[in-house]
């Protein structure tokens, strides 16, 4: 269950062919964003808004956690790391958003807190 940008909640499923949102099938056309490589929060909607005229229903954004997290415990989510600008920005272009990088960087702390520093930097 995922809150939408109309506020309500929404499930999305998916199968063998598609995603599914509220039971409706839906194609995803993405293309991918990394908003690190572009640290000038203003430009982020037009990249967005050419992304929706080109065709594209999603956007693949990829967190890099050690962008927004320079130590342990120490998390920084302002200016050119603002994720709620930067999602309210994919909505206002009308695009789903792909969360990608999220369990790399969980998976990464789990090992750290086993001592197996070697694979986790793998």
């Amino acid at each position: 269950m995922s809150n939408g940008v109309d506020g309500k909640p929404h499930t999305v499923t998916f199968d063998d062919y598609s995603f599914k949102i509220d039971g409706k099938r839906v194609y995803l056309w993405s293309g991918e964003f990394h908003y690190f490589r572009l640290p000038s929060p203003s430009l982020w909607v037009d990249i967005f808004q050419k992304m929706k005229a080109a065709g594209f229903n999603a956007v693949s954004l990829y967190f890099d956690w050690d962008y927004h997290s320079s130590a342990p415990g120490v998390y920084d989510f302002t200016g050119v790391r603002n994720l709620d600008k930067l999602l309210d920005d994919a909505a206002q272009a009308g695009l789903y958003v792909i969360a990608a990088g999220l369990i790399f960087y969980f998976v990464r702390e789990w090992l750290l807190k086993r001592g197996q520093r070697a694979l986790a930097n793998q």
